[in-house]
């Protein structure tokens, strides 16, 4: 019990310190802030710098420099604060977002109108989720957000444990910040996919934009792929959804270059083999997700904010 107290606190020194951010209005105090926090994180967590500097090796093939792994390590300890601290943006955030470069707009206007929605396809830990959600949210595209039932904004969290503080402020407090940046948010409870599917499906019928992780595990089915060196299972959901909706599936990864500026990029469709087989359809696009980030990942490391886990097992089988 006095673990989950003490983790519950951290938790909540978390929230206040996203809070005391939010009210900074300058956007060059408020990244000092995430640099400052990252750079606390490398030096008090030992464990994680050792388990990400494994997964960097197998990812690099042994390649990298003793100095450029703890580069990355060090790069990505920022980032994981640095989209934290975007879940609550200012007005001079939001004057900085006007500013993003946008590439590949042309395939999301292409997708909407020919009427079936479109459904951006991302990746739960590289670059900045919430902000290509202000982005898209200042371009007029009303997003409808997947996310899985303990996603936090940045992370994740273990809802079924923890004290009356995660269940009563933690988790609403991050969960409303979430949906201010959204049209709304569909979350994906375990055993629930064919409701979530249904809903999706309607905002897809409305020619709606649904934006949801191309790397999520929750799903009926997942694809066995290899990812940066090690077998990782990807739900393919959002596969069979734009098969049957019709609606386009769009790679979209957003990353912020060292002054802080973004460039939200939207690729082209993701082409579905639907001859190939309701088995092989699925994972012949994931594939290719996976080799488009894969390739933004080694050319800007820092940005995964994913070197410390370790997958789970995985099998062809449904979790």
């Amino acid at each position: 019990m006095r673990s989950a107290i003490l983790e519950d606190l951290n938790w909540l020194s978390t929230i206040v310190m996203i809070w005391v951010a939010g009210w900074i209005p300058w956007w060059s105090v408020r990244r000092a802030i995430a640099n400052t926090a990252g750079w606390l994180g490398y030096v008090s967590i030992p464990e994680r710098r050792q388990r990400a500097a494994e997964h960097l090796a197998i990812a690099f093939d042994g390649q990298l420099s003793a100095q450029a792994t703890q580069k990355i390590i060090h790069e990505y300890c920022r980032e994981i604060w640095r989209e934290a601290l975007s879940l609550l943006p200012k007005a001079g955030d939001r004057a900085v977002l006007r500013q993003a470069k946008i590439e590949g707009w042309e395939h999301l206007e292409s997708a909407l109108a020919k009427g079936n929605g479109a459904i951006l396809w991302e990746a739960s830990m590289f670059g900045s989720r919430n902000l290509s959600k202000q982005i898209l949210r200042a371009k007029g595209v009303a997003v409808h957000q997947v996310h899985a039932e303990g996603h936090l904004g940045w992370t994740g969290i273990a809802l079924r444990s923890g004290t009356w503080l995660r269940r009563r402020v933690i988790v609403p407090t991050i969960q409303r910040w979430m949906a201010s940046l959204v049209e709304g948010i569909v979350w994906l409870r375990r055993g629930q996919s064919v409701a979530v599917a249904k809903v999706l499906l309607d905002v897809l019928k409305r020619n709606g934009v649904v934006c949801s992780a191309a790397d999520g595990t929750w799903g009926a089915r997942l694809a066995i792929v290899q990812h940066l060196g090690r077998p990782k299972g990807f739900a393919t959901g959002m596969v069979s959804l734009a098969r049957i909706s019709g609606a386009a599936l769009l790679p979209l990864f957003c990353v912020q270059n060292g002054e802080g500026m973004p460039t939200l990029t939207i690729g082209p469709p993701i082409q579905i083999q639907v001859s190939a087989g309701r088995r092989s359809s699925p994972e012949s696009a994931i594939c290719r997700w996976v080799t488009l980030l894969e390739a933004r990942v080694k050319a800007d490391p820092g940005k995964y904010r994913a070197w410390h886990i370790t997958f789970p097992h995985v099998t062809d089988a449904a979790p």
